[in-house]
């Protein structure tokens, strides 16, 4: 009968078979000995000596059938449910006990094979994470470095556009300028230039120019400056002076008004100097001949101003709205022809942005337009 029983059931029933066997040798063994004893006393006490016995040997054999069941079903269980929970929690180093050979006791082996191989592998992958994190660290490190780099470069490249951007700009519109202006005065010289005219327009607007203008703008938000103490009075006559044959042959009238203490500025020379010669330069091209434009410059609040008026054509209300998108692009001839690239207030506006400062204009069509800008003070040394 035994041999159908799994090996935990037979140790609990070897185990109880014997602890009743035991009950019965020091218990009711001794009922039988002590017969002839027993039968002087009465029925009545007879039978309550042996229904004592009988219910004493019930009780040692349920505490020891309790016992046996305890340490052979419920402490083993109790003990493996407590391993899973330290492997579950992240313990590959726990050890379940193996109290015999029974079906538990392999259950116990097997689970401890199963968390010794998971602690093997997981030894190794935090091997190779581990490795793999300082290769990563190495990679993000230089990659850092480079992207440093190539902001700096950047940079640089971002300035260096931006200045040959405008400062090349123009000279050359200038020139151009001044060649236009001599060809609308001089009926034969304009016979004589205007095929030379019209391939060194088609030259320079073919040019790298527009190269240098476009990626001007396309990053005129992130430009930097250097500010040197710079004489402004002294900037403003520099591109009068450039532009004095345009405005002699236009016979246009300058009037400066220099605010009092405006002797030096700490701005960036070449920005600032470019956008007062393309505001200088649009003045005069847009002026009908005879007219006067008037620049004044002053200090107020913190800020230093700068505006320059002029009696031309001024510009349309549609295309005052998108003057300083960036993928807005016009060019208007002059009030002699002059021709421009279209790009130039955008830039000036990026410049002077990039002061901390402001840009803008007022304009009306037939009545003229002013523009302004300001630098705050903190940019200002006098």
């Amino acid at each position: 009968m035994l041999h159908a029983l799994d090996p935990i059931e037979k140790t609990i029933c070897k185990k109880i078979i014997l602890t009743a066997f035991l009950l019965f040798l020091f218990l009711i063994l001794p009922l039988f000995v002590f017969s002839e004893t027993l039968l002087k006393l009465g029925a009545l006490a007879r039978l309550s000596i042996a229904a004592s016995a009988f219910a004493f040997f019930l009780l040692i054999l349920s505490v020891r059938i309790k016992k046996i069941v305890s340490r052979h079903i419920s402490k083993p269980l109790d003990d493996l449910s407590k391993f899973t929970d330290e492997v579950a929690s992240g313990n590959y180093y726990a050890h379940a006990s193996v109290f015999s050979d029974t079906e538990v006791g392999s259950l116990a082996k097997n689970l401890n094979f199963m968390v010794e191989m998971t602690s093997k592998h997981t030894s190794g992958l935090e091997e190779i994470i581990n490795s793999k994190t300082a290769e990563a660290e190495k990679f993000k490190s230089k990659a850092d470095s480079l992207a440093l780099q190539l902001v700096e470069a950047q940079r640089h490249n971002r300035d260096i556009d931006s200045v040959f951007s405008i400062d090349i700009k123009a000279p050359v519109c200038a020139m151009i300028n001044y060649l236009e202006v001599l060809c609308f005065s001089d009926e034969k010289f304009k016979e004589k230039c205007h095929g030379h005219l019209s391939r060194l327009s088609a030259a320079v607007k073919n040019s790298y120019i527009d190269f240098f203008i476009a990626a001007g703008i396309a990053d005129a938000e992130k430009l930097s400056v250097s500010c040197v103490k710079t004489s402004f009075e002294a900037l403003i006559d520099s591109a009068l002076e450039r532009y004095s044959l345009s405005a002699q042959i236009k016979n246009l009238t300058i009037k400066k008004d220099i605010g009092e203490g405006m002797t030096f500025a700490s701005v960036d020379k070449f920005k600032i100097s470019s956008v007062v010669d393309n505001l200088i330069s649009n003045a005069i091209k847009f002026s009908p001949a005879g007219k006067q434009i008037t620049i004044r410059t002053h200090f107020e609040g913190e800020s230093l101003y700068f505006s320059i008026a002029d009696k031309g054509n001024g510009i349309s209300e549609e295309i005052q709205e998108k003057i300083f998108l960036s993928d807005f692009c016009v060019t208007t001839p002059g009030t002699f022809g002059e021709s421009g690239f279209g790009t130039g207030l955008k830039l000036c506006k990026a410049f002077i942005e990039a002061h901390g400062g402001a840009f803008w204009f007022e304009s009306s069509p037939d009545a003229g337009s002013v523009f302004y800008f300001k630098i705050p003070m903190g940019k200002i040394n006098i």
